[in-house]
């Protein structure tokens, strides 16, 4: 069961407060066919209340809340986003007790107040470096920040592109925040970073994309922005994307050009080969049989099916009818309709990386996980070496790493929280120095 949409929106309402509600809740929505932990953050500051509700079981999914809403020990958070609404009572036992209301089912959920992280899970900032900016492509403004170096004097930089769904500029997982982690480490090593909240998130706009290349575009903008300031060298500046990310920062190389592309754990694949790929590696490392392979796989054709066959962004319908059909239950099947019925999964589900890897001439290396259960790296190694032929490029693995580059056997996303670092030191160590390489060769 997948709750959050591809896109969130921030608009935040405060009424009154009650400081013993401060803090982060955790407790577990029983949806029947599956258990999801669940996490709410609320933060008060002077006088206002912000929320955010966490999909701990679903890749540490954020949604910012739409309004929160505090009238003594009862609290209301509205989450537009994913249609969905929070309403919990603070006992005497300091628990909330509460339920979880989402396209008109309702769900118990009580939460408990959980520690705060410790401090040594947030990466040091040692620099006051950081310099607020806004990339504007259209209608779109895009929030961000600039890492600098100390005493930067045009160096060179990147723009860090996420992967699907939306993510802050952090790349916040659980506690762990990868891109500011990496952006840290590069300033050490002279290089520049833009990292930037995606559209829904933070103060970016709430602009649903539709297609692919409306994503693409905002990350064009963000580096011809990125050329633009001061302390950059304009001729020494390229991407680094992850997982989905990846395949972007190729299709925003036609408009932008960019000096080099670094893709990490990069999705240089269909949408729907990769579900196909991943899904079927995730049941079997859990310990599942053939049968339960096919099963995840006839689902995956039902949603699939129903995506090719109606017109952009009417597919929803269809989906929740073949999910029901083939044995959801209908809460669950509503609201994977809800999510996997927008335009933007039509168009990218079967949309070809391939004639955007052909196309970019510049130097493009690409770094993926051994262990990885989302993007296989042998697979997609493969496929890029096709693609690319004759044109530079560098593929390799680091292995025992996952998805998000930590040093992690199992590969599983349940271990994206658990493990002890954002991002491995043997994967810092080597995409700092894929990058200065990448800079050295295309910047001379």
């Amino acid at each position: 069961m997948t709750i959050f949409p591809a896109s969130a929106m921030a608009a935040i309402l405060f009424v009154s407060l009650n400081p013993e509600l401060e803090g982060r809740w955790g407790g577990e929505l029983d949806v029947g066919a599956a258990q999801l932990r669940i996490e709410i953050v609320l933060d008060e500051s002077d006088g206002s209340w912000s929320g955010e509700l966490i999909s701990v079981d679903q890749g540490n999914a954020r949604v910012p809340a739409t309004s929160v809403t505090v009238e003594g020990d009862r609290v209301i958070i509205e989450l537009s986003a994913a249609s969905a609404r929070y309403e919990g009572t603070l006992t005497p036992n300091s628990q909330l007790d509460g339920e979880f209301e989402q396209v008109g089912q309702t769900f118990e959920l009580d939460m408990a107040r959980m520690a705060q992280p410790a401090e040594t899970n947030a990466p040091p900032a040692r620099y006051d470096n950081d310099r607020d900016i806004r990339v504007l492509n259209g209608e779109v403004t895009l929030a961000g920040s600039l890492r600098l170096p100390e005493g930067a004097n045009t160096v060179p930089g990147v723009v860090f592109i996420s992967g699907s769904g939306p993510q802050d500029r952090d790349m916040t997982v659980g506690e762990h925040r990868v891109f500011l982690t990496l952006a840290e480490h590069l300033a050490d090593a002279g290089i520049a970073s833009l990292r930037l909240d995606d559209r829904g998130v933070g103060d970016s706009a709430a602009i649903i994309p539709h297609h692919p290349q409306d994503i693409a575009d905002d990350m064009g903008a963000a580096l011809t922005e990125l050329r633009l300031q001061p302390d950059v060298n304009g001729q020494c500046v390229g991407f680094i994307g992850h997982s989905e990310g990846g395949s972007l920062a190729l299709m925003a190389a036609g408009s932008s050009a960019p000096d080099f592309i670094l893709s990490l754990a990069g999705m240089h694949a269909s949408m729907a080969d990769t579900l196909i790929e991943q899904g079927e590696a995730i049941v079997r490392a859990s310990g599942g049989s053939d049968a339960d392979v096919a099963a995840q796989r006839a689902v995956q054709d039902v949603v699939m099916t129903a995506l090719r066959d109606t017109p952009v962004g009417e597919a929803g319908p269809a989906i929740e009818a073949g999910l029901i059909e083939a044995g959801l239950p209908e809460q669950i099947a509503r609201q994977q309709a809800m999510i996997w019925g927008q335009a933007y999964a039509q168009n990218a589900l079967d949309l070809d990386p391939a004639p955007y890897m052909q196309a970019y001439p510049g130097l493009f290396s690409a770094l993926f996980g051994g262990s990885d259960l989302q993007v296989l790296a042998n697979v997609m190694s493969e496929r890029i070496i096709a693609a690319r032929g004759a044109l530079p490029t560098r593929v390799s693995t680091l292995a025992g790493h996952n998805h998000l580059f930590q040093l992690e056997a199992s590969g599983l996303p349940t271990g994206y929280t658990t493990a002890p670092h954002a991002m491995s030191p043997e994967a810092l160590a080597t995409i700092v120095e894929e990058v200065q390489n990448l800079i050295d060769m295309s910047c001379q």
